[in-house]
């Protein structure tokens, strides 16, 4: 079976740049462009199977979800068939931030199911490029009680800066580093990063805290502040990372250890996809969605 490709979803984002066409080799006239999907089942967003050099190739227009319908196991695996069926269970992106992102957090799978009826998010995060001085925010400084989060949460923001941003641990980001992200943990992409974002088919975030930034009309984006609390992993302090170095030791950027946060990207069976190059724009911005985190 020759690998597919497929066309990716560029999406305009308050705070997206420019880099993600130069990186991938296309021309996009669209502005802002902070998110590229690479391989998508998330409805809606479903990834389109582009040429790939084959004479009339019959699977050429199909959606990702039709072709594994079509292939089934044959092209996913019988492991990953049998758990997720037809869902493609990973969503991969491309992210340029121009301008730091949102304060957020994801629920897991269990919460994300009773509320909304589909999966949680767990992700990670590959830097591509850095600019000097980028940050990464991600876990707590300290655990907090759901209480404490609340209060922290609602706070009246002094000198332009929330209360929120004083509990997040700060992490410079360099090229080559890998962060593991499980949901529940509050987290955050700081302006000047480029990278790769691999995570569960989810399209579900809850905003914390938004720099005061307006939408396009002028109006404050919405927090999901009550039903963040929920999802929140108080005592999420832990984040490990992967440096760029070549000896692959894993560097603890926090005193504590924990057996569920690891670094490692976990393989998969799924094969034959690989992302082409066209581009297809769009954005909005639905509460508790992954659109304009």
């Amino acid at each position: 079976m020759k690998p597919y490709k497929f066309e990716p979803y560029l999406k305009t984002t308050i705070w997206g740049g420019y880099q993600i066409a130069p990186f991938k080799g296309i021309f996009n006239a669209q502005p802002n462009v902070g998110e590229s999907w690479e391989i998508s089942g998330v409805p809606g967003h479903e990834s389109m199977a582009i040429n790939r050099g084959l004479v009339n190739d019959v699977d050429e227009g199909l959606t990702l979800v039709e072709l594994i319908d079509k292939y089934k196991e044959l092209l996913v695996g019988k492991k990953i068939y049998k758990k997720f069926g037809n869902q493609f269970p990973l969503l991969v992106k491309f992210i340029d931030s121009r301008q730091d992102l949102s304060v957020q957090v994801h629920p897991d799978d269990k919460l994300a199911m009773e509320r909304h009826g589909c999966a949680g998010k767990t992700e990670m995060w590959y830097i591509i490029k850095s600019d000097v001085g980028a940050k990464i925010y991600a876990g707590l400084k300290k655990s907090i009680t759901p209480e404490e989060y609340e209060e922290l949460a609602t706070a009246e923001p002094q000198n332009g800066r929330s209360p929120m941003q004083d509990v997040i641990a700060t992490h410079e980001a360099h090229e080559g580093d890998l962060y593991f992200l499980p949901a529940g943990r509050l987290h955050a992409i700081g302006a000047g990063n480029f990278l790769a974002e691999i995570q569960q088919t989810s399209d579900i975030t809850y905003r914390v805290y938004d720099f005061g930034r307006k939408d396009v009309h002028g109006n404050p984006r919405e927090l999901h502040i009550e039903e963040a609390k929920a999802a929140i992993d108080e005592d999420g302090t832990v984040l490990k990372r992967v440096t760029s170095g070549d000896s692959g030791d894993v560097e603890d950027t926090e005193n504590q250890g924990s057996e569920n946060q690891g670094t490692e990207n976990q393989g998969s069976e799924n094969q034959g996809t690989n992302s082409g190059s066209n581009d297809n724009p769009g954005s909005n911005d639905n509460p508790g969605s992954d659109d304009n985190p």
